[in-house]
């Protein structure tokens, strides 16, 4: 979490932005879920496998999530930069495997390469997804660690809050 490390970072206009852009992107008021703060060590940071956020969180909230993955340095294809499914937001929900009882335990998907968009960014760069679109990380080659920030907002209540959890 963000705050664990950036104690002011609400308050901050990168914080500021992103909210107001992912407002802007899904044409609505974006309320934060959650922060992270994702790792991957050098050489040998795991693959990230194909699959929608929607999928864990189910069809309507899926719907209303967006997501703004910013790298804190450049990072290419050998240091696991995002790829997107072109246009995968419009193809609904796909079969995501179940591997246990709970909704949020879900597998990650198979799809072809026809139309993987590999996205490439500089140090400070962002991308934005919808709650549908199909997403994945590659393995981390590089000899740096990949250090990426991730921020999640929902039109109205997020998942978990009290006024969801009390209807």
């Amino acid at each position: 979490m963000l705050e664990l490390v950036w104690m002011e970072w609400k308050s901050s206009r990168f914080h500021g932005w992103t909210q107001r852009f992912a407002a802007a992107l899904i044409g609505g008021e974006a309320t934060l879920w959650y922060n992270q703060i994702l790792d991957k060590p050098p050489l040998i940071g795991a693959p990230t496998g194909w699959h929608q956020d929607a999928a864990l969180l189910g069809t309507e909230d899926g719907e209303r999530l967006i997501s703004c993955w910013m790298p804190l340095h450049a990072v290419g294809v050998d240091e696991g930069c995002m790829h997107f499914l072109d246009e995968g937001h419009q193809d609904g929900i796909l079969d995501h495997p179940r591997l246990g009882a709970l909704p949020c335990s879900r597998g990650f998907i198979e799809l072809s390469a026809g139309r993987v968009v590999a996205c490439p960014l500089p140090a400070g760069g962002v991308t934005f997804h919808h709650g549908l679109t199909p997403h994945m990380t590659r393995a981390n080659r590089s000899p740096r660690w990949r250090q990426a920030v991730i921020q999640r907002f929902f039109i109205g209540d997020p998942p978990g809050s009290r006024r969801t959890a009390s209807t």
